[in-house]
């Protein structure tokens, strides 16, 4: 509501699912929000800058959430007449193995995905779809292909998409995140989360050094959507911000701020997707001994029944709670993102401990005399291009000044030179007519002898 953080939110038609960015005023970290908006724009401009050229994808393309939708056609067309002005490209890649599924469709094995970017922002959203977009609004598009897949469906294999009673012409089906070590991710979530692994593939050679594309598709306990981690050469992005340095930027702060699993919480925690786990027996509890065991970042909150949405009461109920308050995890996984957890822990001793979560968001003390950790001012990200920018306009200016003031040295001489001339010049000429009045006044010295 204002008091201390902002937030839109979208609920799409069809299902439950929800996506919202809220504004908060926790701290930042070693990273400014504006300054990754700043570069995924920059990564994006890059890779649309030359209309004659293919689309150079970037790895940090990698991280957006995908739907699955019935024809592209209408979004395109959407889009065209959209202001501002998004920015979008295709993506044609190959279903037959990594989905395995029952489509309508056996003319062709290509899925067509259109890859949207939020203008200004770091948000990107994927539209899936296997049908090709019409003639005219598939030639407006700029297309590139696609090695790896982008989506299998797995978990949705009781009622894929496209055989939902409701003809449903939206749904959300994958969440990817673009990561430094993919074999990190998937031991993260397999042992940490307890996640199945769905889905692994490498692509061809994605630089230069022979390096290889690589993704891993998890899917958690009781979801949907399932989660796709790629990792790609660390060269494989436009300008010096890698995938690379934004993981460890993140890890940093989190490692500052969160100085237990009760004090501390940074703005980039609200870059995160929500697991509820109420009507999953013990998976919590067995989380967060796996947190504990692996010395994972996380911090335990406190919310009220009260606060609960629509759905998590009802899932409350059908298991028959009556307590007073769940509990949720802000989870920290190996690429710097965050996972927010809800469910209920049965261990003794954390509610103790725990703060409730502000209905506004704002920050709050920690208890118990805890406070939370800063970063060090000194490792605060300064942009390597900008710097470069500005380095380079300083240098410049300050040999303009040199030239100046050369200049101004030379233009000093001179005049200091033509003021002596004068001088020696005035001089000399004061002595001339002292010696011609002293010639004359001995001439007539003499005639009056």
């Amino acid at each position: 509501q204002g008091m201390c953080a902002y937030q839109c939110k979208l609920e799409l038609p069809f299902t439950c699912f929800k996506l919202h960015a809220p504004q908060t005023a926790y701290d930042e970290g070693l990273l400014s929000i504006a300054m990754l908006e700043q570069k995924v724009s920059a990564k994006w401009q890059h890779a649309l800058s030359d209309a004659t050229a293919a689309v150079q994808y970037d790895a940090f393309f990698d991280t957006n959430i995908a739907f699955w939708v019935q024809s592209l056609d209408e979004y395109i067309a959407h889009w065209q007449a959209s202001t501002p002005d998004l920015e979008y490209f295709g993506i044609e890649w190959s279903w037959s193995e990594a989905i395995n599924a029952d489509i309508d469709s056996t003319s062709t094995t290509t899925v067509y995905s259109i890859l949207v970017h939020s203008p200004s922002s770091a948000a990107m959203f994927e539209f899936i779809s296997f049908a090709k977009p019409s003639t005219a609004l598939y030639a407006a598009v700029r297309w590139t292909t696609s090695e790896l897949p982008r989506a299998t469906f797995r978990l949705q294999r009781d009622g894929y998409p496209w055989h939902r009673e409701d003809a449903a012409t939206i749904v959300p089906v994958r969440i990817s995140h673009a990561v430094a070590d993919v074999d990190a991710m998937r031991d993260f979530y397999s042992n940490v989360l307890f996640a199945t692994e769905l889905y692994s593939a490498a692509a061809a050679v994605d630089d230069d050094e022979g390096a290889q594309a690589k993704t891993v598709f998890m899917g958690l306990s009781g979801t949907r959507i399932e989660l796709q981690f790629v990792e790609r050469a660390e060269s494989a992005t436009y300008g010096s911000f890698t995938v690379k340095l934004l993981q460890d930027l993140l890890m940093e702060t989190h490692d500052s701020i969160i100085v237990s699993p009760y004090c501390g919480q940074d703005r980039w925690m609200d870059n995160h997707y929500a697991y509820s786990t109420w009507a999953i027996p013990d998976l919590m509890d067995k989380v967060y001994d796996a947190l504990v065991e692996n010395d994972v970042k996380y911090k335990v909150s406190l919310s009220n029944y009260d606060r609960a949405s629509v759905y998590g009461k009802a899932q409350l109920d059908k298991i028959g709670f009556d307590g007073e308050f769940t509990y949720g995890l802000w989870i920290v996984e190996p690429d710097g993102q965050a996972i927010q957890m809800h469910g209920l822990l049965s261990k003794s001793g954390i509610a103790k401990w725990a703060s409730f979560s502000d209905p506004q968001w704002c920050l709050n003390e920690c208890d118990n005399g805890l406070v939370a950790g800063t970063v060090d001012p000194s490792r605060v990200y300064v942009d390597d291009e900008e710097y470069a920018e500005t380095v380079l306009a300083a240098t410049v200016l300050l040999n303009m000044k040199h030239i100046a003031s050369d200049t101004q040295y030379v233009v000093e001489v001179v005049l200091g030179a033509v003021c002596v001339s004068l001088m020696i010049g005035a001089l000399y000429y004061c002595l001339s007519r002292f010696r011609q009045r002293k010639h004359e006044n001995d001439e007539e010295e003499y005639i009056a002898l």
